[in-house]
């Protein structure tokens, strides 16, 4: 399809990034509705876990130098000589403005490093503010960038977000974007309670999917009593919730196994806590595994488990794309009533909810399903139909990529 108007800067964090498949997913899918897409990534990705086409698209990002490189400090000097006065007021705004909760020292100094992409990314596209449009993945850090450079240079920009988590400038950005894209209707709530009614009219829900017809084609074979969990050792994930679960379920005298996929800073604690539970027969954690591995992982499972929480310092998930995964496999998925999952799960009709922190139920809903082959087909089955309907990424990208042709002006 032919390139419909100018192009648009997509910054993300980290591209292709293995955890991230939704940003890979809508980058190949905005390009082939016809938009012009020019990805720039923080970081290098790690290559060890990406798919053969993920790693086609690192020769078309243009990713930022590390802080060791002396490039990305000769950007200040321009817009230091040239507009000094809105560069040092747009310097204070960022590094000194107020986050919405609050602001630690660490925070601090992640804006200072905001700051220095932002300008380098301005620097990158000065020559081209008139025919380019930024959209940053994410309502921190890249938004910021895509903020600073429409303060530098005028540049319209926008940005997606899934949890507006703390975020610096929420309200300046909400107000400065040209228009804003939400993962979840709830996720739309949680902006105008923190930034008001008066930005509706710039909020678009616009869900995540998968590629419904190539997970079809995945074999699904069960592997009776096998519990799968996929995604990042962090608080949200509710992990902690999960091996006491585990704990109830062994008490109990159930047949399963819990495989869990992922890594993070939490997972020295959950294996501690896994052995302090004489679980290791019980529970096996995998580490960072390919996609590819993660498919086969989903595949043979009986159950798809994922307790989300609300971390004490209140981040949330949205709405996890592996939940969209397991239910496009017609696989029974147990989670929380956190954030946007409820629009993805209705309880007892596609899957079961529970309540965050709750590993009673949580251990009641898995029992439930490990001793009911008929209930596990049936939310199956449901789950499949509802993932067909509202998470299709074909149909949700078209409609993505009718709202960049609603905002942005054609022509470069």
């Amino acid at each position: 399809m032919k390139n419909e108007f100018g192009k648009i800067a997509y910054v993300t964090d980290r591209f292709p990034h293995i955890t991230e498949t939704f940003t890979y997913n809508e980058v190949v899918g905005l390009k082939k509705e016809g938009l012009n897409l020019q990805v720039y990534s923080f970081k290098r990705p790690d290559v060890s876990n990406l798919t053969s086409e993920m790693k086609e698209e690192i020769e078309n990002t243009i990713y930022f130098p590390g802080f060791l490189v002396l490039d990305i400090y000769l950007s200040q000097p321009y817009f230091l000589y040239h507009i000094p006065i809105r560069y040092f007021h747009t310097m204070l705004k960022v590094i000194f403005g107020s986050y919405q909760r609050f602001a630690t020292l660490k925070l601090r100094l992640r804006s200072i490093v905001n700051f220095l992409r932002g300008v380098h990314l301005a620097f990158l596209l000065k020559d081209k503010r008139n025919s380019v449009h930024i959209h940053a993945q994410f309502a921190n850090n890249t938004a910021t960038a895509g903020y600073i450079c429409n303060r530098l240079l005028d540049i319209s920009f926008s940005f997606r977000s899934h949890s507006p988590y703390n975020p610096s400038l929420l309200k300046d950005k909400i107000n400065k974007a040209k228009f804003i894209l939400s993962i979840s209707k709830f996720n739309t709530t949680q902006l105008l309670g923190w930034c008001g009614d008066i930005y509706s009219n710039k909020i678009e829900v616009d869900y995540l999917g998968v590629d419904v017809e190539k997970w079809k084609k995945e074999g699904a074979k069960e592997e009776n009593g096998l519990l799968v969990s996929v995604g990042g050792f962090i608080e949200t994930k509710g992990y902690e919730c999960l091996i006491i679960a585990g704990e109830i379920l062994k008490r109990r005298g159930l047949n399963f196994c819990i495989e869990i996929a992922g890594d993070g800073h939490l997972r020295s604690k959950i294996e501690d806590l896994i052995n302090e539970k004489n679980l290791s027969k019980y529970i096996k954690i995998l580490g960072y595994i390919s996609h590819d591995r993660v498919k086969k992982m989903l595949c043979s499972s009986s159950i798809f488990c994922l307790p989300c929480v609300v971390a004490s310092n209140g981040d949330v998930d949205g709405i996890p794309i592996v939940l969209i995964e397991a239910m496009v496999l017609a696989k029974p998925v147990v989670s929380t009533t956190v954030s946007g999952i409820p629009e993805l799960i209705d309880n007892g009709i596609n899957g079961i909810l529970v309540s965050p922190r709750d590993s009673l139920a949580l251990a009641d809903a898995l029992e439930k399903l490990l001793k009911d082959p008929k209930l596990r087909k049936e939310l199956g089955e449901a789950a499949r139909e509802k993932i067909e309907r509202d998470f299709n990424l074909q149909e949700n990208i078209k409609k993505n990529a009718d709202i960049f042709r609603k905002y942005i002006a054609g022509g470069e």
